[in-house]
Formats: structure tokens, sequence, C-alpha cells
């Protein structure tokens, strides 16, 4: 994660956050720890990745646990502003 946000804003930030992104999901597959999907959440936040992106991040991490609970986590955590403004936008948060 800090050699991502050494980089400047642009492609090869992009191409390493989505290489990042789609390592932590593998993780996830092979072990099932949600860490691994708020690693991924993450990481789209701070790269920025699309919208669309981490608008998957969320619903993922919806489907795996309680929505009070990722609610909760992303409202709190500086990391996850992204998520904070994509589920806005989309009325998901309230």
């Amino acid at each position: 994660m800090e050699d991502l946000l050494k980089l400047p804003a642009g492609s090869q930030r992009v191409r390493q956050g989505e290489n990042i992104k789609a390592a932590c999901e593998r993780l996830f597959e092979k072990d099932r720890q949600p860490a691994y999907l708020w690693n991924a959440l993450e990481v789209s936040c701070r790269t920025p990745l699309p919208q669309d992106d981490i608008f998957r991040g969320v619903s993922r991490l919806l489907a795996e646990l309680d929505a009070s609970l990722v609610e909760r986590r992303i409202r709190s955590e500086t990391a996850f502003e992204q998520a904070r403004t994509v589920l806005t936008t989309t009325g998901t948060l309230n």
C-alpha cells in the first residue's frame, strides 16, 4: 500500500492499484477472510479506481458481512472517503 500511495496520480498508479485489489480479492476467494475485501476496498478508494469498482467492493462486503458493520466502518475510517461519496450519491447510505 505504501508504494501505491507514493506513486503520482496517473496510469501507473491505477495499474498498481488494480493489481493489488485483484490480489486481495484472490486471497479472499482462497481464505474467505473479510479483511482481504476491506483491503481491496481501501486500495480502490486510495488509488482511486472508478466509482463502479468501489461500489462493487462495498456490495461484496455487504453480501459477506452485517450491513450495519460495513456502514459504520465506511463512515468512520478516512481511508473509505471515496466509498462514502459513491454510496451517498447512489443513496445506499443515508
